[in-house]
């Protein structure tokens, strides 16, 4: 499905949060001196290789006067969709609830056209985003994986309202569930690249099930995974189809995997050791498609 445009929050207050790394075992507890400039560094050389390669990205400033170490994050606290519709999504940690902004949702519905928000912040349940789900736009499916950011009655809510179908997973290392579906698994309309190793049995009986057939499926390793491999983004623009990585994760697949994804999309990989280490995501966590 074409993007409009991709949408990025610069980060003001950057680093690593210890309320959010009790559920995400990908965040490090580490001391990276000048941590919050050298994101913002990779941050702006993220949005100038994007520009560089001509994929349209709108980029918000984070608020003043806040702090707030997620909010380079923001796929987790709302999504678009086709027939103008926002979902804004409640999120586990109460430090990062005060991402929602209400700038961006206006500039939405006046700069794209948006005319409907659906806010699911009602104390029903958690789900945040794109990070607990991860949507086959082609085949209508949402794939998740059940853990404490991602409540299984109201994804399914939230996945039904799009008439899509829901595929619920459990997937966890060292018997702790992985805290978001999108470090496991990338969609693309033409490949899935998915961490296996990591469901359950009945999960991967469940994954094979509703797996298309036409679907061609690139399995990733446990430390593939844990270099963020999973965590990318595919988009369709006016000219190209791209998929954008991190240099981490890039660096962590086989000549023949690379092989495989180069014959159907061009690579943007871009480095952002320190937003990976601190925040414990890469870069489709720091993407939200404005469709």
């Amino acid at each position: 499905m074409r993007i409009k445009s991709l949408l990025m929050v610069r980060p003001l207050s950057f680093g690593f949060n210890p309320e959010t790394a009790e559920s995400n075992a990908f965040q490090k507890n580490i001391t990276v001196p000048d941590a919050s400039k050298k994101a913002l560094k990779e941050f702006d050389n993220f949005v100038e290789t994007l520009r560089t390669s001509h994929v349209p990205v709108k980029v918000f400033e984070d608020l003043p006067d806040t702090h707030l170490p997620d909010s380079i994050f923001p796929n987790n606290w709302f999504s678009t969709h086709p027939g103008g519709i926002i979902h804004v999504y409640p999120m586990f940690n109460e430090s990062r609830k005060g991402e929602v902004r209400s700038d961006i949702l206006q500039a939405l519905q006046t700069d794209f056209g948006y005319n409907t928000i659906n806010d699911y912040r009602n104390g029903q349940g958690i789900c945040e985003g794109t990070g607990s789900i991860v949507f086959d736009h082609e085949n209508k499916l949402g794939y998740a994986v059940l853990s404490p950011r991602t409540d299984k009655n109201l994804t399914e809510k939230i996945i039904r309202s799009l008439k899509y179908t829901p595929v619920f997973l459990e997937a966890s290392i060292e018997n702790k569930p992985i805290y978001h579906t999108n470090v496991f698994m990338c969609n693309a309309p033409e490949f899935m690249l998915v961490c296996l190793d990591v469901l359950s049995l009945k999960s991967m009986e469940t994954f094979i099930k509703n797996t298309p057939e036409d679907k061609e499926v690139l399995p990733i390793t446990v430390g593939q995974m844990n270099t963020f491999a999973g965590n990318m983004l595919a988009v369709d623009t006016k000219t190209d189809k791209f998929i954008i990585m991190s240099e981490t994760a890039r660096k962590s697949l086989m000549k023949n995997q690379l092989y495989y994804i180069e014959q159907h999309r061009k690579i943007i990989s871009v480095d952002i050791p320190t937003i990976e280490a601190l925040g414990g995501g890469s870069v489709r966590c720091m993407l939200a498609e404005i469709f």
